[in-house]
């Protein structure tokens, strides 16, 4: 018996191409998609060439075409060039708006942690459009909107100076670590140190790849968690703010406050229903 699979028609509209190296020089005549496209260049270099234009994109670096924009590229002359191409059919306006920063493309530079993420991410979409499970539609543009994400967070802070892969991963292990004990007393000192770096040069890195100071992005993880406790009435203010590494009530209504507008106590008011 057929089984009906729910959107199973619009997600062939979604591809993902991991595309085999051009060779030096390889040229693409003009042409357009009706389709939209973002396109990760794995190695090399191109040059994409749009009107009288033309756009060079290395190793890294992610373009955007909306659809319908006439283009041609060539590859490097010396080395060539390898692409992952993801394609969909649709996109609200307000992201294609965003996503071309040099009309009429996009242009993005990722880092060596972002390129993994926007691979994983469309290796997750390639094997969703294989599968074709019921709700497909719905996963493959949650994923895509993640890829879109990536990419417009990535445009919005520019780090202060370039951060080896290593120091990436260093980050990426004191945020796991922040997260996994957030409710724990938690020393920014001792965590340089557990890692071999200075708190100066530590707070200077953290928030260069994050955004954040390192005492702020654990205070956030603090007042989240403190909501979902919040929500159980058994708990006092007082033990929330004990259990989440708060050295007083003082502190944790003052960080909360500043954080949601509210008092721990009014929050709790207006988010359970009596």
């Amino acid at each position: 018996m057929a089984i009906d699979l729910p959107f199973k028609q619009d997600i062939v509209e979604y591809t993902v191409i991991l595309e085999p190296p051009y060779p030096p020089g390889w040229r693409v005549a003009p042409h357009r998609h009706p389709q939209l496209e973002i396109n990760l260049v794995k190695s090399g270099s191109c040059i994409v060439r749009v009107d009288t234009v033309n756009y060079h994109f290395k190793t890294g670096n992610v373009f955007f075409i909306p659809s319908g924009v006439v283009h041609d590229f060539a590859a490097d002359p010396c080395c060539g060039v390898e692409f992952v191409v993801v394609q969909f059919p649709y996109l609200e306006d307000k992201f294609i708006h965003q996503l071309t920063n040099v009309p009429p493309l996009g242009q993005f530079i990722l880092s060596e942690l972002e390129i993994s993420i926007f691979l994983d991410l469309c290796h997750q979409l390639q094997r969703e459009i294989a599968r074709a499970l019921p709700l497909a539609e719905v996963q493959c543009c949650s994923i895509l909107h993640q890829i879109i994400v990536l990419l417009l967070r990535n445009s919005c802070f520019i780090p202060q100076y370039h951060v080896a892969s290593r120091q990436e991963q260093v980050i990426e292990e004191i945020i796991d670590f922040m997260c996994k004990h957030s409710h724990e007393t938690i020393h920014i000192q001792d965590l340089a140190q557990n890692k071999g770096l200075s708190p100066q040069y530590f707070r200077k890195l953290f928030k260069s790849q994050v955004g954040l100071a390192p005492k702020k992005y654990l205070t956030a993880l603090r007042i989240q968690r403190s909501k979902c406790m919040l929500l159980h009435e058994e708990y006092s203010i007082t033990e929330v703010a004990i259990q989440l590494g708060f050295n007083s009530t003082q502190q944790f209504a003052k960080a909360f406050r500043k954080e949601t507008g509210l008092t721990p106590s009014d929050w709790r008011k207006a988010h359970i229903i009596t």
